[in-house]
């Protein structure tokens, strides 16, 4: 991945983390309940209070920048409703905050982070969900990557670091508080709190910069900063969503933060003197001029808000430098697709306790509408599912007008099947021992014995077997064959598992056995390519 990406990306990525227990999520200061759960290395922690993110509210951000493009909104739009569905799962199991924290000593380990949950949350719940999370993520095979509750919280992280978690030393963070009350509001909320050791190795190790900020040296650093905080803001406004960036630097004395304030001044006067910035961003002097510090006592504070014309600029011709908003591969655009259906699926599992049924019936048996439209509000599609007329077949003369308002998630890249109609089906075994029947009963997840990672949930065929996305129709599997019809892609099988992890199966795979992947009890060893 590029080291630089619009804010988006961003926002997305940093959900799908976690870490320690605390104590009720919903007693003391938020600071004195996650210190314990800080190592002596960490420097900072990113939190997102995820009753508070609005994921649609970042599309729309990123609309209003011009970075999303026809080729990137398909995209982004999936990776939005994928992130919101895990959220809003968290959320109702009792989840409060997500945290991840970065630290000095396991840097080549990646961060660590935290799910907060309050007092009476449904902590099986919570952890089935990380572990679907986590299998969507591709985290779940990362090497001694941990999922445990320590009791308020889950923890995931490496072996290493859950270790000095559950055998902390006392640390002293004076900044900690206050840099989580300057950002409270804020959907993202970033500091950095340097511990008292961390800042006297600042103080002792860090040499003078050189000319022309050589008043800047370890000393001044380690008294001028007590706290640096960064919040964002996703807002309602009148013409959609807004975004408001608030940064604050807090140091020990206001002497520090003079000297501190006065340097940055200096950067941005070189920057915005620098002809080629100006040649890429023309009003680089305007921006820079909004970027400066303004000192209160002994904090520095900045805020931008893209309701300025200014700042609205600057950010699009930012943007416009970097990859597009949540840019993925075309290549790769079925596999995000197969994950925002298998997160729904689970939702639908979560709250009925069994997969939805291939379709609903009428009285007298007769199938009316696919599972695909029954999903609908759990792909952010709920006001298109209330225009369905439940009680009638997908081609009654209501619902039939329907059929080409079909959400892009069921669009399959590059297929040339007759509009209206999808390559996204259910694997159908007739003799009931496949995850889907063809009847009016779903499977639970129990009743999937030879384990979720080893039963294939949802499949992608070939344009001739496509079928109409409203009609109750999937792929009735041909026992001779069972890979007849399955689509190829770039010398692969795409297929979700229930488990919700998202496998490429190489077309040199048995027959035999894709057949077992296709059962759910037939207790055979899975030895898939």
């Amino acid at each position: 991945m590029a080291p630089h990406r619009p804010l988006a990306i961003a926002l997305c990525t940093l959900i799908l983390s976690s870490a320690p227990g605390l104590g009720r999520a919903d007693e003391q200061p938020f600071a004195e309940r996650i210190n314990p759960y800080l190592t002596e290395s960490a420097l900072a922690v990113v939190r997102v209070p995820l009753e508070r993110l609005q994921t649609t509210a970042i599309g729309e951000v990123a609309e209003s920048l011009g970075v999303v493009t026809e080729e990137t909104r398909t995209a982004l739009q999936t990776v939005l409703i994928s992130v919101d569905a895990f959220r809003a799962q968290l959320v109702a199991h009792g989840v409060t905050d997500a945290l991840i924290v970065f630290e000095t000593e396991y840097v080549m380990q990646g961060p660590y982070g935290l799910f907060v949950y309050r007092a009476g949350a449904k902590t099986e719940r919570i952890q089935a969900a990380l572990t679907a999370g986590m299998n969507l993520a591709g985290l779940a095979g990362v090497q001694q990557l941990r999922l445990v509750d320590l009791g308020g919280a889950f923890f995931v992280g490496s072996e290493a670091v859950l270790k000095r978690i559950q055998d902390p030393f006392p640390v002293e963070r004076p900044g900690l508080a206050g840099a989580f009350d300057s950002v409270s509001e804020a959907a993202v909320q970033f500091v950095i709190v340097p511990s008292v050791d961390q800042s006297r190795a600042i103080r002792e190790i860090l040499p003078p910069f050189p000319a022309p900020f050589d008043d800047v040296d370890g000393k001044i650093v380690s008294r001028g900063v007590r706290f640096a905080s960064l919040g964002i803001r996703l807002e309602p406004d009148l013409t959609g969503a807004n975004l408001r960036v608030d940064a604050h630097l807090d140091a020990f004395d206001a002497e520090s933060a003079e000297i501190l304030r006065s340097a940055q001044h200096r950067a941005l006067r070189l920057a915005d003197g620098n002809a080629e910035l100006a040649a890429v961003i023309p009003k680089i002097k305007d921006f820079c001029r909004q970027l400066e510090f303004q000192r209160t006592d002994q904090r520095l504070s900045v805020a931008l808000d893209l309701r300025d014309a200014t700042t609205r600029e600057m950010a699009t011709a930012i943007s416009s430098l970097f990859e597009p908003a949540l840019l993925v591969n075309p290549s790769n655009r079925e596999i995000n697709q197969l994950k925002q259906l298998g997160i729904a699926m689970h939702n639908w599992h979560d709250n009925y306790q069994v997969f939805p049924a291939h379709a609903n019936y009428s009285p007298d048996g007769k199938p009316l509408l696919s599972w695909r439209v029954h999903i609908l509000p759990y792909i952010e599609q709920s006001n298109l599912y209330s225009e369905f007329h439940l009680d009638e077949p997908w081609d009654s003369e209501h619902n039939r007008k329907l059929i080409a308002r079909i959400p892009d998630i069921y669009r399959f890249p590059g297929s040339k099947a007759d509009a209206g109609k999808t390559c996204y089906v259910l694997p159908i075994l007739k003799s009931e021992a496949g995850i889907t029947t063809g009847t009016k009963y779903g499977v639970k997840i129990q009743e999937l014995t030879d384990g979720t990672s080893n039963t294939a949930l949802i499949v992608a065929v070939d344009d001739e077997r496509a079928v109409t996305w409203t009609q109750p129709a999937d792929w009735e599997v041909d026992t001779d064959n069972p890979l007849a019809g399955l689509r190829t892609l770039r010398n692969a099988y795409v297929v979700l598992f229930a488990d919700g992890s998202v496998r490429r199966l190489t077309t040199t795979v048995a027959k035999e056995e894709w057949w077992k992947a296709l059962t759910k009890a037939g207790g055979e060893p899975l030895n898939l390519p």
